[in-house]
């Protein structure tokens, strides 16, 4: 099941960035500068029972810099150092202008090491859909969760959304719903109070309910206690 380099938000010491493995391939959602500093500090065969990495895979959500910041670092490593090729996933042809754009004009990787492709034109099995949903007004059309498949099991994937209700047609008995939950009213974000609202929804589905993108920790753990709602797992922390 998914695993995170981090949970947190924008204002955090460890932004929300997601991973599994599969077929000897690291998929992430997203990933900042944050998520990879957490990567340089793995060997990543251990994230594989010991087997060798093949392909990192980074599917984006939308490009705010805490979800975006580390990916053409992470090209360099994985070129560089690490001899992996990179495939970054756009959810939409907006998203991967602003991509190719981003990586290639702005930070200069090298093109042998990496590509940009749609999500609906690669080999992705574990992608079933990609949602699309609203956030910042100022990325309006670019923002996006997604429905995966991993281990067998449905996940709904949320990103940064201020719209929660664009996911619920997606939750089917026994999935795995990981949603942005914040303390602080915002027109940007879904707040923990939203999410409470959910509840007979999740039980009637027997649904896990797992929150990210956090803003204030302490504070959503006292608000969601007696709840069934926990926290993304972290990995290594």
């Amino acid at each position: 099941m998914l695993k995170f380099w981090g949970r947190g938000s924008g204002f955090t010491d460890n932004h929300t960035s997601a991973f599994f493995v599969e077929n000897n391939e690291l998929i992430m959602i997203d990933c900042s500068i944050t998520a990879f500093a957490r990567i340089i500090k793995n060997d990543l065969s251990t994230l594989n029972d010991g087997e060798e990495i093949k392909r990192i895979i980074i599917a984006v959500t939308h490009t705010h810099s805490d979800h975006v910041s580390g990916i053409p670092l992470l090209i360099h490593y994985a070129f560089y150092l690490l001899h992996l090729p990179v495939t970054v996933v756009a959810p939409s042809k907006e998203v991967l202008e602003d991509l190719n754009y981003f990586i290639s004009h702005m930070d200069g990787c090298d093109p042998r090491g990496y590509e940009v492709v749609l999500a609906g034109d690669g080999d992705f099995t574990w992608l079933k859909e990609v949602i699309p949903t609203s956030h910042a007004p100022e990325l309006e059309g670019r923002c996006f969760g997604y429905c995966l498949e991993v281990e067998g099991k449905r996940v709904v994937y949320t990103g940064d959304t201020n719209r929660i209700e664009d996911f619920i047609p997606y939750l089917t008995e026994e999935c795995y719903f990981f949603t942005e939950c914040s303390l602080h009213i915002s027109p940007v974000h879904t707040e923990v109070h939203m999410i409470l609202k959910l509840q007979d929804l999740f039980d009637k589905l027997n649904a896990h309910v797992y929150l990210m993108h956090l803003d204030d920790e302490e504070a959503i753990k006292e608000r969601i206690a007696g709840s069934k709602l926990e926290f993304a797992p972290l990995y290594g922390i």
